[in-house]
């Protein structure tokens, strides 16, 4: 669900807005309008926070806030594709390859930085040295996917929420 959430019905949001924003003022194209779609479409924090006040059961908002850490990464490629589509001339399944590259290779880096992070964790039996890790963490996933030409901040997301992800399926395990 947090998948669907936070990529595919962002992208989905951004180029429906896109649409409507195209058909409301002629002037603005329809890239420059997928571009202000995207800016509109992820959901705010804020959202989320009034969603635990009115008393949404507990697995909906830990869906929204694990789709909340998604879902501004989705907008800024969404964003960046709709710009670079400004500039040049582009055909929808251009922009949707690099929107899928993007978004795709990113993730992929993610989970490897992710796995290896717990890798490395398990050999450190040092708080200090594990607290260091974790700062380190964001920035090596977002290196080598922004040299990749993909999303920096979805890897470092990715990176980071396989790491938690991980760690309360073995607290679970544990508990049990």
């Amino acid at each position: 669900p947090i998948a669907g959430l936070s990529i595919l019905l962002v992208i989905f949001s951004s180029v429906l807005l896109g649409v409507v924003m195209y058909a409301l003022i002629p002037d603005l194209s329809l890239p420059w309008s997928i571009a202000l779609g995207a800016v509109l479409s992820p959901t705010d924090a804020v959202a989320v926070s009034i969603a635990k006040g009115a008393g949404v059961s507990p697995r909906i908002t830990a869906i929204l806030e694990g789709e909340g850490l998604l879902n501004d990464a989705t907008a800024l490629v969404m964003l960046r594709t709709a710009i670079a589509a400004t500039a040049a001339s582009v055909s929808l399944w251009e922009v949707a390859g690099s929107v899928a590259y993007s978004v795709l290779v990113a993730a992929v880096i993610g989970l490897i930085v992710g796995k290896l992070n717990l890798w490395i964790r398990g050999r450190f039996s040092s708080p200090t040295a594990t607290t260091a890790l974790s700062f380190a963490v964001p920035f090596v996933a977002m290196v080598p996917a922004e040299a990749l030409e993909a999303s920096g901040l979805v890897a470092a997301v990715v990176g980071s929420v396989a790491f938690f992800l991980v760690l309360v399926l073995i607290v679970r395990i544990w508990a049990n």
